[in-house]
C-alpha cells in the first residue's frame, strides 16, 4: 500500500506539474528530464563499468564491444549447459564477463580492434561496387571485347574520380588504387574468368538434366514394380524384367549421388 501511495503521489506531482506549466512546456520540461536521466546513466556506464572519462570515441566502440562480448559469451555458455541450464545465473556470468573483459582492456588493444573494423569497412565498400560491376559484365552475354571495353570504361571512371578526390581523400586514395588495379587484372585475364562463368552455368545444365533423369527413372522403376507385381511373371520373363529393373536402380543410384 506505502508503494502504492508513493507511486501515485509521484505521478500526481507529475502530471501536476504539466498541467501548471502548459501541454507545450510541460512536454518540453519533461523531454528535457528525460534527456537528463539518459546522460547520468550514459555517464555512470562510461565512468563506472567501461573507464571512459569523456563521451569520446571509445565510448561506442566500448559498448558496441560489450554487447558482442555478452552475446557471445551468454550464447557459449547457454549451448554447452557450462554452468547447469539456469537462465540467470549464465546472464550473471555472462554479464560478469563481459564487463570485466571491456573494463580492464586497455585503451591500445581498442583502437587495435577498431583499426580492424575499420579495414573490413574499407574492404567491404571497395569490393562492393567493383563485385556488382563485375558480374553485371559477365552475366550481360557481350563477347570478350564488349567486357573489356566495359572494364576500360570502369577503369577510366575510377582514374577520373581519383583525380577529382586526390586530396580529399589523402591516405584513403588506395581505395581507388585497389579498384584500378582490380580493373586491370579483370582487363588481362577476362577470358580465363569468363571460362569459369561458362563452367558453372554448363554444371547447371548438367546438374538439372541429372534432376529430371533421375526423376523419370525413379517413376519408370515404381511402374514396373507395380507391373511385374500385378503381372505375376514367372521364368524368363522375370528374370528379364529383374535384370532391367536392377540396371535402372543402378542408374538411379549413381544420378542420386551426383546430385545430392
Amino acid at each position: 500500500m506505502k508503494r502504492n501511495g508513493g507511486i501515485l503521489t509521484f505521478l500526481t506531482i507529475v502530471f501536476s506539474s504539466l498541467v501548471t506549466a502548459g501541454p507545450v512546456q510541460g512536454i518540453e520540461q519533461l523531454a528535457e528530464g528525460l534527456g537528463e536521466v539518459i546522460v547520468i546513466v550514459i555517464r555512470f556506464v562510461a565512468d563506472t563499468i567501461l573507464s571512459i572519462e569523456s563521451f569520446d570515441e571509445f565510448l561506442f566502440a566500448k559498448l558496441l564491444l560489450l554487447l558482442l562480448v555478452y552475446f557471445i559469451t551468454y550464447t557459449v555458455i547457454k549451448q554447452n549447459d557450462i554452468f547447469g541450464t539456469d537462465k540467470k545465473i549464465t546472464i550473471i556470468i555472462s554479464s560478469a564477463i563481459s564487463i570485466l573483459a571491456i573494463r580492464y582492456m586497455p585503451t591500445e588493444f581498442v583502437r587495435a580492434i577498431l583499426l580492424q573494423y575499420g579495414a573490413l569497412a574499407v574492404g567491404i565498400t571497395t569490393l562492393l561496387p567493383l563485385l556488382v560491376y563485375f558480374f553485371f559484365i559477365h552475366q550481360s552475354g557481350i563477347g570478350h571485347r564488349g567486357r573489356q571495353i566495359g572494364w576500360m570504361l570502369y577503369g577510366a571512371a575510377l582514374i577520373a574520380l581519383a583525380g577529382l578526390r586526390y586530396r580529399d581523400l589523402g591516405s584513403a586514395n588506395y581505395i581507388y588504387y585497389a579498384g584500378i588495379i582490380g580493373v586491370v587484372i579483370s582487363i588481362l585475364l577476362d577470358r580465363p574468368i569468363h571460362t569459369q562463368f561458362d563452367e558453372a552455368e554448363r554444371r547447371a545444365m548438367m546438374r538439372g538434366r541429372d534432376i529430371r533423369h533421375f526423376i523419370e527413372l525413379e517413376a519408370q522403376i515404381n511402374s514396373m514394380e507395380d507391373k511385374m507385381n500385378s503381372l505375376n511373371l514367372r521364368g524368363s520373363k522375370k528374370a528379364a524384367a529383374e535384370k532391367v529393373l536392377k540396371g535402372w536402380k543402378e542408374r538411379a543410384k549413381e544420378l542420386g549421388k551426383r546430385i545430392s
